[in-house]
């Protein structure tokens, strides 16, 4: 511990009261002066402005405000420009490359028959519309979708209802048509010939049915009808396509119509309307179209009933057969169960048992087939006795009632007899009933009953007799098959009794199910003899081949883009400003470390070289720059007490701040100011200040070290009047042990006394400890941070690491602030302008005395 010596007050030197100099990290930190009250002392003029603001606590960092998010977005506005630009041309790109979609849409109107009321209340849906939802669910439904399906998979001819395609620049529309009930009559004007044609045509239809059921179970018995292939009615066209490319790459063509039909109930009327996309606009026209054409046909079906009696024989036989089904199904599992191993055939038992299946299955459909004959024949064998019953069961085979043949000639004759019994009731008020003419009608009139009722006896006849043939030829099949079957059972045998019950439960399961279907078929087969809720469809648009794509929508792809480029790169710009770590303003320096700013240093430039840059003050004395070193001056002249700053240490964060360049010019300004000043280089590491004074550097600090020169020999003055220059010497091995010795706080001791001011350069404060230990034994210290480049964590490290040894941290010097870029805090010396003209002409003369003066407008960085 070294006391120093009271000092006499000499000119111009305020005279230092005795105190304690503690060297290392021993020195006590409580001798140095408390940092608020430091802070509190420093005062309004310690920026050098009148107008600085309370210090905020250390490490307080600013909150982002919305004129702060603003200023962010500004300041990085050319990031949000180019995001979003990319963003728009990307969606530009994507509107160029992607498939227009084109939409085809047909709107139908679909109500019940009858009348409807309907009332709607807010919040309660009404009956019409949980109908029109039904039917909207009914497009989208297997029935529907299915035979769209099945015509776009095959590939095959297609019939489609005569109409006229709208094609591009043509002004054809789709022709109207109207929905008519199944089934209705066509009136011709010879009715008895028609009926009687219809009536032929009828039987040779279910000869031909039964026909179609002996070839589907591979019998051999056929029986064909005169029309070997159908030919298109008249008002048709025949279509031939290959697969539509819109299904190209379509596995199930089914779930993707399911999936990309829309159907749409109108929110304002009880309008339904059906739409389909894709890239080719013909075939959504046609899949649209064909769509609700299988809608009106399976609507068509589904509200047909079959008739009474047959209908009931049918489900009786599908009840009893489910019921085998559900018999024999559980006895299959519970075989498989018991025994698994059965499962295991070798090739031979494996084709036996399919053989054996598939006589099951032609088995069943045989037995199908005379049950719905023997159905069929028992029903008009029970109605034999009753001739009307019977016309009435002969009419729901053949059509309805009205369309037979046989129908149609009673009622002529029907006509016939009335028309007899009104001549014979004129001719009888005119003679007596013994007339011949009288005679001669009653005579007609008796041989037309006569005909009716042999009518009505053939008819009964003819279908009793076709009925039982028919039911004849099925038992028969049904026979043959059996036969087979029990042979090729009983080679079956032979892989063993478990085998061939497991064989047998199977094909027995398989004929049932078979059974099962082909009842289910021919139960939908019957004639409609009743019908409910019929439903009248009407389309108001058929589907159209759309002239411009649906999709994409441009505007709103590109007005997405915008959006989405705005929000990105508003987003990528606070997350870069975010990581920023770099202080933007003196507000934020104050704020985050807690210390004022100063002054802040315009930048230099790049083309001066580092003398110019180490003595602008003396050079260009009239720059902003100048002006800018001398507004520190004053903030340290005013920041501490009188005789508090008599050594004056100049450091930073990290290298390249500008420390060495701020410490020459900041003892310039302190010369020009009428007192004497040293500048001491204590860089041991990198020293500069004999560059920047253009001296040598043989000797200097560390050879009054060592001992080998006195203090006198190594001090130079320089080209300032007043300032002495202590240049760093020979760079020693041990920095560290060089500063914190006896020597160096005696010399510095003995410098306090001699100069009114002594300033020191010391090395970085993060690279090494030198600046720490200097710190502890200065009366104050200055921090220089680099405008846009020094960073929040290395400043607030240096800062603590300074006061953690006692250093009394007097302020910060901004250096190198860009005051024309946007967006950062530091170019308030830009008012300096107005005085443009005052300075300009000292600059001008500087630049010609010296060649080497910089004006404070240029851009460049101050080195150190």
């Amino acid at each position: 511990m070294i006391t120093t010596r009271d000092r006499a007050t000499t000119r111009g030197t305020p005279c230092r009261t005795p105190r304690t100099i503690w060297c290392g990290p021993s020195w006590h930190p409580s001798i140095r002066h408390p940092r608020k009250v430091i802070m509190s002392r420093m005062g309004s003029q310690a920026t050098g402005e009148g107008n600085g603001s309370q210090a905020a606590p250390a490490g307080l960092s600013p909150e982002i405000t919305p004129p702060g998010l603003l200023e962010i977005l500004w300041r990085r506005r050319w990031i949000v420009t180019l995001v979003t630009l990319a963003s728009i041309v990307g969606a530009f790109i994507y509107l160029m490359k992607a498939t227009p979609i084109y939409t085809s849409t047909s709107r139908i109107y679909v109500e019940q028959s009858g009348p409807k009321v309907i009332t709607e209340f807010e919040g309660v849906m009404t009956q019409s519309k949980n109908y029109l939802y039904t039917q909207a669910e009914i497009f989208l439904s297997t029935e529907v979708l299915r035979p769209v399906a099945e015509a776009a998979e095959d590939a095959k001819t297609r019939i489609l209802s005569s109409r006229t395609r709208a094609t591009k620049g043509s002004t054809t529309s789709v022709a109207e048509e109207s929905v008519q009930e199944v089934g209705q009559p066509e009136q011709g004007a010879n009715g008895a010939l028609l009926q009687r044609r219809q009536i032929l045509e009828g039987v040779a239809d279910l000869l031909a049915f039964f026909a179609k059921t002996f070839n589907d179970t591979g019998g051999s018995t056929a029986v064909a009808s005169d029309e070997s292939e159908e030919e298109p009615d008249e008002g048709k066209q025949v279509v031939f396509y290959d697969r539509l490319k819109t299904f190209q790459d379509v596995d199930n063509i089914q779930v993707f119509l399911k999936k990309e039909l829309e159907v749409k109930v109108g929110k304002k009327d009880d309008i339904i309307s059906v739409s389909f996309d894709s890239p080719w606009p013909d075939e959504a026209e046609l899949i649209v179209y064909e769509v609700v054409e299988s809608y009106r046909r399976y609507q068509s079906t589904t509200k047909q009933t079959t008739a009474g009696g047959v209908l009931k024989i049918l489900e009786k036989a599908r009840k009893k057969a489910d019921g085998k089904w559900n018999e024999s199904y559980e006895k299959l599992i519970l075989s498989q169960k018991k025994h698994p191993v059965l499962s295991l055939k070798d090739d031979r038992g494996s084709f036996l048992v399919r053989g054996l299946s598939t006589l099951h299955e032609e088995l069943a459909a045989a037995q199908s087939a005379a049950i719905v004959a023997k159905a069929t024949y028992e029903a008009a064998e029970q109605m034999q006795g009753d001739p009307e019953r019977l016309r009435q069961l002969v009419e729901s085979q053949f059509g309805r009632v009205g369309t037979t043949p046989f129908n149609q000639e009673k009622v002529q004759l029907h006509r016939d007899a009335s028309q007899l019994q009104l001549e014979l009731a004129d001719l009888q008020r005119q003679v007596t009933s013994d007339h011949p003419a009288v005679e001669s009608l009653e005579s007609k009139i008796a041989r037309i009953k006569g005909e009716l009722e042999a009518l009505d006896r053939t008819t009964g006849e003819a279908y009793l007799e076709l009925a039982r043939q028919q039911w004849l030829v099925a038992r028969e099949r049904e026979t043959e098959l059996d036969q087979r079957y029990r042979t090729q059972l009983v080679e079956a045998q032979e892989l063993g009794a478990k085998a061939t019950e497991l064989a047998k439960l199977e094909s027995e399961v398989s004929k049932t199910e078979k059974m099962l279907d082909i009842l289910d078929d021919r139960i939908k087969e019957v004639d409609v003899t009743e019908k409910a809720d019929v439903l009248n469809i009407n389309i108001l648009e058929y589907a159209e081949v759309e002239d411009e794509p649906s999709k994409p929508e441009k505007a709103r792809i590109m007005g997405a883009a915008l959006v989405a480029g705005l929000i990105l790169g508003a987003g990528l710009a606070l997350l870069v400003d975010w990581k920023d770590h770099r202080f933007r303003s003196a507000d934020e320096i104050t704020a985050i470390l807690g210390v004022p700013v100063l002054g802040v240093v315009p930048s230099m430039s790049r083309k001066a070289s580092r003398p110019d840059h180490g003595q602008q003050v003396s050079r260009a004395s009239s720059s902003m720059i100048a002006e800018a070193y001398r507004t520190i001056r004053t903030a340290v002249y005013f920041g501490a007490p009188n005789g508090e700053a008599r050594t004056i240490l100049v450091t930073s964060p990290s290298p390249g701040d500008g420390k060495s360049t701020t410490a020459s010019n900041l003892a310039i300004a302190m010369a020009q100011a009428g007192q004497r000043t040293l500048l001491m280089d204590s860089d041991f590491r990198k020293p500069v200040q004999h560059v920047i004074f253009e001296m040598d550097d043989k000797q200097g600090l560390s050879s009054v070290l060592s001992g080998q020169a006195t203090l006198d020999e190594v001090l130079r003055p320089s080209e300032v009047a007043g300032l002495d220059v202590l240049r760093c010497g020979p760079l020693p091995p041990n920095p560290s042990e060089f500063i914190n010795s006896d020597a160096f706080r005696e010399m510095l001791e003995e410098l306090a006394v001699k100069y009114d001011r002594v300033v020191i350069d010391s090395p970085p404060v993060m690279a090494v400890s030198d600046a720490r230990i200097l710190a502890a034994g200065c009366d104050i210290t200055l921090l220089v941070l680099r405008a846009e480049k020094s960073t929040r964590k290395a400043s607030e490290q240096a800062r603590d690491g300074l006061l953690a040894v006692g250093g009394h941290l007097l302020g910060v010097v901004v250096n190198d602030a860009h005051h024309r870029r946007e967006g950062y805090g530091y170019g308030y010396y830009g008012g300096y302008g107005q005085y443009g003209g005052y300075y300009g002409r000292d600059r001008a003369e500087g630049r010609r005395e010296g060649g080497r003066g910089s004006s404070g407008t240029e851009k460049g960085s101050s080195t150190g």
